[in-house]
């Protein structure tokens, strides 16, 4: 048996070197389509499938409140306050382990450049992820809660590009933001949670006292589940903990609690576009083998009088289409070898397009899950793309095909059948994909068409950080800050106007010894005021009773398929702190302001971080990258699809033309090529319609001519000669 698979093997091999523009049309297609398909199971596989690395993964549960309107949802984004975690912690059963960590933005270390994103987390978090350091300890119960120095646990990479690797990091010190900390360790290379982080510190709790909370903060908590204790019972524990919390935000009352696995939490957003693209890719695989299995009824139609001669030297029927799969095989092989090339090269640019941004950390890479999963796919297209034209080849009439050779091949009415078909479905498969990316390209033009409350053209914010506390911590007074701030700034040329971002300028008499005021938009008057107009009325907030002086449009915030908050402004001077952002609306193009505007902020305090400063509509169209490149992937595998199925319809359409030159070549110079038609329904086999298409009609001749009208009246629907 083996020696025959063989046989067949070499056998097929020499068949396809001696068609090598067959060869390399049926190769390159294939290979357009296998590798699509793995490049996606690539990422499929090391985002979805892949475990997390860490002991026991899937009793590693990530824990969070789900409020029952979208917007606060997106603003919490899976954390809860940190009350609530303190509850679940003290009275839960459900977890072995509980612990929490945050991730408070990047901050600055003396000696580098470019910040760092730190993580702030509890005791318990490394022990309950069963991350043990490589240099070092963790931390401690005392060092979670404050007392003691300042201490950080950092990351292998930190550790090789800012210590030099150094064994003894143990005890050195690391100044972030103008603290001192002391590094106690070591973490391994393999450990990357939160992703992206280069420190972690304990987290420092706010005090809460007599029943009241002052600040809240809002955490991620993740938990260890008790032995035999599924997620369901701990979500529905949790939730029964929820009434005998003693502190409560009324946004949250009713809240539900979800219990999902951290895999699920930190990569299942991935999963719906991975699948959508994993279906589009199919689809390209699917007209692939299509496109290849017309090539191969076409060759078969070439080959019928090898095949007729075979069967009469005493070949059977199974022993043709053995040998034709194996030449099948053989190309789907090679195609799928080929096509490792494209997750080789499209990894990369893959990993980087937006909607995959959440994942991009995770080590994508040709494995051998990868290499097994295109084994399997190439011997799974080489069956079925090469069955049908084998079925077909193997019909084959064994008289007519000795006697008519290559002329009568491809004639068949099965043939013609099974190639209209192929092309039916790959337009088809084609037809979806467009239809797919036309969808979302409609759904991307009415996102960018919301109305976001605001006009973002020719506007540049700058975020300050630090700026305004050191100004603070100097002794300068708030209103000197802002002007000293502002001033220089609405100055410059180009600049028509800079404001604090409150939505709106409040009069200048609204300092800190003015009438306590604010502004609310719609949705705070439609919410609370049942649409009356707010002005003149009174509403508590920021520790005073203030009077609405105004309203203003409703502002998306987060994002543009969320509808705005109720929200109410209050002058920055009358606030308790100062906002770390300012807005310049310009005259100008407000890219050539930029670099200007970041200088003089870093001349207001030169040993402070540089400011980071942007135009509004870069930001903006930041956040519509996902949706954007999810049609733009959508669109492009589209494209592919509908290029293979126009290739094999013009490959098909150039078949039939050849076999036309053909046929009116045999029937002599009185048949004139792709021009008269000659029906079986109408005509008699020997009988063709006059130049002038009426009743007068001549005889064809015997040999070539009668030959030809033969062949044609055993067409379905007629050749033209």
């Amino acid at each position: 048996m083996m020696d025959t698979l063989l046989h067949d093997l070499r056998y097929a091999l020499r068949q396809l070197a001696r068609r090598p523009g067959f060869t390399a049309v049926a190769v390159l297609t294939l290979a357009l389509g296998a590798g699509a398909n793995s490049l996606l199971f690539s990422v499929i596989h090391a985002v979805l499938l892949r475990p997390l690395p860490y002991p026991d993964p899937d009793r590693i549960m990530s824990v969070s409140l789900v409020p029952g309107d979208k917007m606060s949802e997106r603003m919490l984004g899976a954390q809860v306050p940190h009350w609530a975690y303190l509850e679940w912690q003290d009275e839960g059963r459900s977890f072995s382990e509980l612990a929490a960590y945050t991730q408070p933005g990047p901050v600055f270390a003396k000696g580098l450049a470019e910040p760092l994103t730190g993580a702030l987390v509890t005791s318990r978090f490394f022990p309950l992820l069963g991350v043990q350091p490589a240099l070092g300890r963790t931390f401690t119960a005392e060092e979670q809660r404050g007392s003691g120095p300042a201490v950080m646990v950092v990351s292998h990479r930190l550790w090789q590009t800012r210590f030099g690797g150094d064994s003894g990091i143990a005890g050195r010190t690391m100044v972030l933001d103008g603290t001192p900390v002391t590094v106690v360790g070591v973490l391994p290379p393999s450990f990357d949670f939160p992703s992206g982080t280069s420190f972690w510190r304990p987290m420092f709790w706010l005090p809460t006292s007599g029943g009241k909370t002052w600040t809240t903060l809002f955490i991620r908590v993740v938990g260890r589940l008790a032995p035999g204790v599924t997620a369901t019972q701990a979500r529905t524990e949790l939730k029964g903990l929820s009434p005998r919390m003693r502190f409560q935000d009324p946004r949250l009352r009713d809240a539900a609690v979800d219990v999902v696995t951290l895999h699920e939490r930190l990569y299942g957003s991935a999963r719906p576009l991975l699948l959508v693209l994993l279906g589009a890719v199919g689809f390209v695989l699917l007209i692939a083998c299509a496109n290849v299995a017309s090539l191969l009824v076409a060759q078969a139609a070439q080959r019928e009088r090898e095949f007729a001669i075979r069967a009469a030297l005493g070949a059977s029927r199974a022993r043709l289409v053995r040998q034709l799969l194996a030449e099948s095989l053989v190309l789907s092989i090679l195609g799928a070898a080929a096509g490792l090339l494209v997750p080789a090269f499209g990894l990369r640019l893959l990993m980087h397009a937006a909607p995959l941004q959440s994942v991009e950390a995770v080590e994508v890479h040709i494995d051998a899950s990868v290499l097994a999963f295109t084994t399997g796919l190439a011997l799974l297209t080489g069956v079925a793309f090469g069955l049908a034209p084998a079925l077909a080849a193997a019909r084959s009439n064994l008289t007519e095909g000795l006697k008519s050779g290559t002329v009568h091949a491809g004639h068949l009415p099965y043939r013609t059948r099974l190639r209209q078909g192929l092309v039916v479905a790959e337009l088809a498969a084609a037809l979806v994909l467009l239809t797919g990316a036309g969808l979302l390209t409609r759904s991307l033009f009415q996102l960018w068409a919301v109305d976001l409350g605001f006009h973002p053209d020719r506007l540049i914010a700058a975020h300050v950080g630090l700026l305004p506390e050191s100004w603070f911590v100097r002794g300068h007074l708030k209103r000197e800050f802002y002007d000293r701030l502002l001033e220089p700034i609405a100055a410059l040329p180009g600049v028509a106007s800079a404001s604090v971002t409150a939505g709106r300028d409040f009069v200048s008499l609204d300092h800190a010894d003015g009438a306590p005021v604010a502004i609310v938009n719609g949705a705070f008057a439609g919410e609370f005021l049942r649409g009356a107009d707010p002005v003149g009325h009174r509403v508590a907030i920021a520790g005073a009773t203030r009077t609405i002086v105004g309203q203003i449009k409703e502002i998306r915030q987060l994002a543009r398929d969320v509808p705005a908050a109720p929200e109410v402004f209050i002058p920055a001077l009358q606030a308790g702190y100062t906002p770390a952002a300012i807005a310049v609306r310009t005259k100008v193009d407000p890219a050539g302001l930029v670099e200007t505007i970041r200088r003089k902020l870093q001349e207001l305090d030169p040993e402070q971080r540089a400011p980071r400063v942007f135009t509004l509509e870069s930001e903006l169209a930041k956040s519509a990258a996902p949706q954007r490149d999810s049609a733009i992937l959508l669109g492009a595998f589209a494209g592919v699809a509908l290029l293979l199925a126009a290739v094999g319809r013009r490959g098909s359409a150039a078949r039939r033309h050849r076999r036309c030159h053909r046929v009116g070549r045999r029937g002599g110079s009185h048949a004139r090529a792709c021009k008269l038609s000659v029906r079986r329904d109408t005509h008699r086999p020997g009988d063709v319609p006059g130049r002038s298409g009426g009743p007068g009609r001549r005889r064809l001749g015997s040999g070539g001519r009668a030959g030809a009208a033969r062949d044609a009246s055993r067409s379905d629907g007629g050749v033209a000669i």
